[in-house]
């Protein structure tokens, strides 16, 4: 019998490699994945630079990972989409549109809440 343990390493290290072929699939075929990641190599520097503090910092750090998440979620609802209903149906649609604008609320989200920190520091240099 196979130890628990040993079961338990095999099974992070397959989640570990099947994470790291979507995040590889992402950066290949999601344009909007590439730009996200530019976008934080751009604003990753900037918001240490402007020494925010650790919390907001973190904030905003895990507000960039948030949107990240959920661009990879919107990349799989469209994969699922285009896989059950190759056609037009107004539900694929539906569905299509509701992922992208959740991807759009968390942007404009991040977007609010490192004006809020990085506006006043940045007005005040």
């Amino acid at each position: 019998m196979k130890s628990v343990s040993a079961a338990s390493w095999r099974r992070v290290l397959n989640a570990l490699r099947y994470s790291a072929s979507g995040i590889a699939a992402a950066w290949r075929d999601e344009p909007a994945f590439k730009q996200e990641v530019v976008v934080a190599a751009l604003f990753i520097p900037i918001t240490l630079w402007l020494q925010l503090g650790l919390m907001k910092t973190t904030i905003i750090f895990a507000l960039m990972l948030l949107v990240f998440c959920i661009e990879l979620m919107n990349s799989a609802v469209e994969a699922i989409v285009d896989l059950a209903s190759p056609g037009i149906h107004p539900l694929a649609k539906k569905a299509k549109d509701c992922a992208s604008a959740a991807v759009f609320i968390s942007s404009m989200m991040l977007c609010g809440v490192w004006l809020a920190f990085a506006g006043p520091v940045i007005l005040s240099k």
